[in-house]
Order: structure tokens, then C-alpha cells, then sequence
């Protein structure tokens, strides 16, 4: 299930209803696909749910073409993908490039308490790392 938070804004408080939403839907389907905004992530967290995070790999120590392939190919994803349900794509493009480098930073995710974390490489999508998600959770 594809979750997307953006369908939730709307609504006053739209943070509860989109975690309950979330609690509501664990076990009727094999993966729930959500926002990592923080603020989601710590409230699960405080609902004592297990979660795993997934970022393209951004790393200080890596070599900057690579790291600026990777930047590039995700938010390629981005434009390609069926944007009709955002209001200004143009104002939420802006958002992600300003906002990238804390938003895929691993050692910030890890302080929201994933489970796991998993960075994406160059030409990797999340169908590549299916398994190791599965793996993960069977330990």
C-alpha cells in the first residue's frame, strides 16, 4: 500500500489521522509505503511500531559525481511519476532539493528509530532491496 501523506494534509491534525491510518492498515497488507517526515516516524515510534527506512545513499565520505548521480536519478524518479495529486510540483520539487541532504542523511533518519535502514545506490530502486526489507524483520 502506497500511502501518500499528501492526501492527509488537508485535514486539521492530519498527523493523528495519518498514523492511525497506518496502525489501522498493519496486517492486512505486506508493505506500507509512507512519508519518513520526521515527525511521522517519531510518533510511530511512540506508538511502539517497528518501521524501516529507505534514502538514497548519501554519505559525506562518497565520491561527489556518484553522490550527484544517485541526487539526480531520485528525484528524475520524482518528475517521471504520476504527479496529478500535487497542487504546485514545481514549489514541491524545490522543497525536496532544499531540504535533500537532512531528509537522506542516515545518521539523522537513525535518530527517528528505524528498525532498519537502507540506502539506495546508483540504479538501485526499492524492488532491488524487497528482500533484505523481508530479511530484516526476520531476525
Amino acid at each position: 500500500m502506497d500511502l501518500d501523506s499528501y492526501v492527509f494534509k488537508r485535514y486539521k491534525n492530519w498527523e493523528n489521522i495519518y498514523v492511525e491510518h497506518i496502525l489501522n492498515s498493519i496486517g492486512k497488507v505486506d508493505f506500507i509505503l509512507i512519508t519518513q517526515q520526521f515527525n511521522i516516524l517519531d510518533m510511530l515510534h511512540f506508538n511502539n511500531q517497528q518501521f524501516v527506512t529507505v534514502a538514497p545513499r548519501n554519505e559525506k565520505c562518497m565520491d561527489s559525481k556518484e553522490r550527484q548521480l544517485i541526487k539526480q536519478q531520485w528525484f528524475g524518479r520524482f518528475y517521471l511519476r504520476d504527479n496529478s495529486h500535487i497542487e504546485n510540483l514545481d514549489l514541491w520539487l524545490k522543497k525536496l532539493n532544499r531540504n535533500y541532504n537532512t531528509w537522506t542523511n542516515a545518521d539523522i533518519i537513525k535518530t527517528h528509530y528505524p528498525f532498519c535502514h537502507f540506502m539506495l545506490n546508483e540504479n538501485e530502486y526499492l524492488t532491488d532491496i524487497i528482500e533484505k526489507i523481508y530479511e530484516c524483520f526476520n531476525y
